[in-house]
């Protein structure tokens, strides 16, 4: 009925916002046409859906969203964003780092409490 100018605007604004990894992952037509291309036995129908006419229709549009999401990471030239990596603790204490905003409700000071043994530890 509309083509793909509306496949279009919604792929432009996920791209735009750089939610296009989490498009990939959590859009469950994707995780629907993963699960039938493992599954060996042809897919049922549930409430009257037939699920295989649902895979096709996730799998065509799966590969038009992935041209358009090629096209503009090819047209804006940017980098896939880096992944920031996340240490654990080095050790059970815990010291407070709080660095309150400067202006009315802060001071803009660091403030640091002393070294506690963190309580949730046995």
């Amino acid at each position: 009925m509309f083509g793909e100018g509306l496949a279009w605007a919604g792929c432009s604004i996920i791209f735009l916002l750089g939610q296009v990894s989490k498009f990939n992952v959590f859009d469950f037509s994707y995780h629907l046409a993963n699960v039938a291309s493992v599954e060996k036995d042809p897919l049922p129908s549930a409430s009257g859906v037939d699920l295989s006419k649902m895979v096709e229709l996730a799998n065509f549009y799966k590969a038009i969203n992935d041209d358009i999401f090629i096209f503009l990471e090819l047209v804006s030239g940017s980098q896939p964003p880096k992944v920031g990596v996340f240490h654990p603790p080095t050790s059970d204490t815990v010291e407070g780092t709080y660095t309150p905003a400067a202006g009315e409700h802060g001071t803009g000071k660091r403030v640091v409490t002393e070294k506690k043994v963190c309580p949730l530890l046995p």
